[in-house]
């Protein structure tokens, strides 16, 4: 009777050194597409932000500014959001906030911990569960006017009234949607505080700038794949980590575009949020 004839030791480790050669081949394509995915899915997001601000706009006939006039953080905090919409008597009534939005975009809910994906970049470092354990200490707070968050993106808009707080306030967005003025970016920010960074896309990881809101915090020269920008049309553009020059950034260099918040110059004594 003929016998069946099994693999040799070395016909299996040839098998195991194709497969391993395989992986090798794949695993780098594949991770590079799950980047590329999440890149669509940022764009898709500040898509819908366009739509939101024009409905916004379109019923209200002013576009909400990141500028905040009075109080510690006075200055435009482009990457913060207000928790609810101000009263008519507060000098940040007109500022960004869930509330005025709420009509337009799915926002969030903090008793049922809720936050929509349209808020976060899917390559962020943010971590909802922190967002959620800071904002927790909020619930049943009488007056949230003044309450702020971070998100993984950046809002430009009303730069006419902030234009000591950046170098580039033209290539911002002022009263008006444009197609040529920047209107919101993955939020690309420096704090001044201890150096670190929040940047979505990262080579190799993203990066939040306080562990309070998630992990990899991330200090020095930032390094990135680069960003998606939104402009007033609600066009939006990739933005290379080649046109992106890190080590002036990381000096808050007067050479690269950025909003420098709470003075009036580039300066790394000051929180700073770049495009």
């Amino acid at each position: 009777m003929k016998k069946n004839r099994g693999f040799t030791l070395v016909e299996l480790l040839v098998v195991v050194a194709i497969i391993a050669l395989l992986v090798s081949i794949l695993l780098p394509a594949l991770g590079k597409a799950r980047k590329q995915a999440k890149q669509i899915v940022c764009a898709s997001n500040l898509h819908n932000w366009s739509i939101a601000f024009q409905a916004y706009v379109s019923d209200n006939n002013r576009l909400l500014s990141s500028y905040r006039p009075s109080g510690a953080t006075a200055g435009p905090v482009p990457g913060h959001v207000l928790m609810a919409q101000n009263t008519e008597d507060s000098p940040w009534r007109n500022n960004i906030n869930m509330e005025s939005l709420s009509p337009y975009i799915e926002g969030f809910d903090l008793d049922s911990e809720q936050l929509s994906d349209v808020w976060t970049c899917p390559d962020s470092a943010i971590n909802r569960k922190k967002l959620f354990e800071e904002w927790s200490s909020w619930k049943g707070v009488s007056n949230v006017n003044n309450i702020w968050f971070p998100v993984t993106y950046s809002y430009f808009a009303r730069a006419d009234e902030w234009s000591d707080f950046t170098n580039r306030p033209k290539e911002l967005t002022g009263q008006q949607l444009s197609g040529n003025k920047l209107l919101m970016s993955d939020n690309i920010y420096r704090w001044q505080v201890t150096g670190a960074w929040w940047f979505n896309h990262g080579t190799n990881k993203s990066s939040v700038h306080d562990i309070r809101f998630g992990q990899n915090e991330f200090i020095g020269v930032p390094s990135f794949a680069g960003c998606n920008q939104m402009f007033g049309d609600g066009s939006v553009r990739w933005k290379r980590g080649s046109e992106f020059d890190f080590e002036k950034m990381n000096l808050c260099h007067p050479d690269v575009p950025q909003v420098f918040s709470w003075g009036t110059s580039p300066s790394t004594s000051a929180a700073a949020t770049f495009w």
